[in-house]
């Protein structure tokens, strides 16, 4: 039985590393990747990093708190608009004093 010799798919043959340059490569990559890591997160770039998350989380805020607040009053007018028109049906019916005997027992059950 012959041994296989060739990645598939290529024509190159394999190589063989011996374990004492793996762990050279190893190390150098391990080196590599630390450089990297100290030279891509500076204390200016971790400051300018920290700046636009905390200003995209105060527009994000601000954006939300205006949605309460518009979903709010348009709840408020929603409501008044249908008070409104129960409250001009009663009076077209039975006058001011069909409309405050209404209001008094709306009022009431709150």
């Amino acid at each position: 039985m012959q041994e296989q010799t060739d990645i598939p798919g290529t024509e190159h043959p394999q190589v063989r590393l011996a374990p004492e340059t793996i762990e050279y490569l190893r190390l150098q990559m391990q080196e590599a990747v630390a450089k990297g890591i100290d030279e891509a997160m500076t204390v200016q770039r971790a400051r300018a990093f920290w700046a636009v998350g905390l200003e995209m989380l105060q527009q994000q805020a601000r954006i939300s708190a205006g949605r309460f607040v518009l979903d709010g009053i348009w709840t408020v007018v929603r409501k008044g608009f249908w008070v409104a028109i129960f409250l001009g049906a009663v009076y077209a019916l039975g006058g001011w004093t069909l409309m405050v005997s209404a209001w008094k027992v709306i009022s009431a059950g709150k």
